[in-house]
Parts: structure tokens; sequence; C-alpha cells
């Protein structure tokens, strides 16, 4: 099996560490994106098109290339049943949804070049509704209609 280059969003969580392990301990080079700073993980607000194209671009420039974007960033959190959207659930739609767009558009040239894919973290709650996370639920399925568009 052939060295990939994968570069994931959301790495310095739980889900982001232990997929970038396992594709290391696979033999794949790593690169990761995620909001707080740790060590060899590029740091950016995917709230910010422009700090989340940079890192994009500064990753694949440090990978020497793109075949695997893995999006894993993301923010969940229960909230109050009224219908006014808050800047919580703003900030879950812009992080879990326009951050997903953001890096996927930025790392499409680089993936077209190597005939890379592309892989969205989901959630079950893409199929199943539960009381409180409207938000979150809707930033999925966003992010899952989105994947089928490009696909």
């Amino acid at each position: 099996m052939r060295e990939l280059r994968i570069l994931i969003t959301g790495a310095s969580g739980e889900i982001g560490q232990a997929t970038a392990r396992l594709l290391r301990e696979r033999g794949h080079r790593v690169a990761g994106i995620d909001k707080d700073s740790a060590p060899g993980v590029l740091t950016a607000d995917l709230r910010d098109r422009v700090q989340a194209r940079d890192a994009v671009h500064q990753a694949t420039e440090q990978l020497g290339g793109l075949d695997v974007l893995v999006n894993n960033a993301g923010l969940a959190a229960l909230q109050d049943s009224g219908l006014e959207p808050t800047e919580q659930t703003r900030a879950i739609m812009e992080i879990n949804f326009f951050g997903t767009w953001t890096v996927t558009a930025a790392a499409i040239p680089a993936l077209l070049e190597t005939r890379g894919r592309i892989v969205n973290v989901a959630s079950m709650l893409v199929f199943l509704d539960l009381p409180l996370m409207a938000a979150y639920s809707a930033s999925k399925r966003a992010v899952a209609a989105l994947a089928d568009a490009l696909r």
C-alpha cells in the first residue's frame, strides 16, 4: 500500500488524535488542523475563512500534496428548545457546516491533482432527531448534502 498524505481537521480531539495515530501507524503522512494549539498541529479557527484556507494550504505544502481530507472538526452542544437561533447555534453551523465547506473548497485543487478523497465524519444524528440537538443535526445533514453534491 502506498503512503498517503492526509489532512485531518479537529486533530486535537479524541477522534482526530485516534485517527491520526492509526494512520501514522499504517505508514501514512498526517497533518492536522485544530482550533486549539497542540504540538505538530496547525492552529486555525474554521469560522474564519482566511485562517481555514491558509491552514489547508500550509498543511498541503508540509505534506507535499494531499491525497485525503478528513473533515472531523465539529461542535456539539445541547441547546434550549427555543426557535430563536443563539450565538451557540450560529457557532455550530459555522464550524460544522461552513468550516467543512471552506476547508473542502481549499483542499479540492490539491485533491484533484491526486484524484484524492474526502472523508466527512458524520453522526447518527443525520438520521435521528434528538431533543435539544436541532442545530447539530441540521449542520450534519447539511454536510451530508454537501458531500452528495460534490460526489
